[in-house]
């Protein structure tokens, strides 16, 4: 094996055992469990944003094990870290997802889906049954977008315009 692929295969290996203390930054990780790095992790993965907030990660966790669906967490993790074990040089998160839909685990893929919407969109719905709004002004989305959009959070007329008949 030649240095070069020694030190590619070794940092990797390293990477997977150390990544959620080093993509936590500062926030201090020694409180949380297993569960939570490595959702922490893989969210950190997916979204690629450094500035994901520990409250949003632990509300998405419990809507997570609310709807029972810790075990397909645990198994996403594995197969993530089978996934950066690879070979291949282009690790990104889109081609996580094309990795879970090459493998045919579709259940899955969908619990990325799920939780790329939860820290996008704010809306957690891990259970068919409803939906829980997580965040609304810090939701990815408006993060991203805020030198250029603002969520709404203002009336669009004085109290009660809605009840009067338009003008004709």
């Amino acid at each position: 094996m030649e240095r070069r692929s020694f030190l590619k295969y070794a940092t990797v290996g390293n990477a997977v055992v150390f990544f959620p203390a080093v993509v936590a930054g500062s926030e201090n990780t020694e409180g949380w469990d297993n569960k939570s790095n490595q959702l922490f992790t893989l969210s950190f993965y997916l979204t690629d944003r450094k500035n994901l907030q520990k409250l949003v990660c632990n509300q998405i966790l419990t809507k997570i094990e609310e709807a029972g669906q810790i075990s397909s967490l645990d198994r996403l993790y594995q197969q993530w870290v089978i996934f950066m074990q690879r070979r291949e040089e282009n690790k990104s998160a889109t081609q996580f997802l094309q990795f879970l839909q090459e493998t045919n685990q579709q259940s899955l893929l969908l619990l990325c889906k799920k939780i790329l919407s939860a820290w996008y969109i704010g809306i957690a719905k891990f259970n068919a049954e409803q939906a829980e709004r997580l965040v609304y002004q810090n939701a990815l989305i408006y993060v991203i977008n805020q030198d250029i959009h603002s969520p709404s959070s203002f009336c669009g007329g004085a109290f009660g315009f809605w009840q009067l008949s338009p003008n004709r």
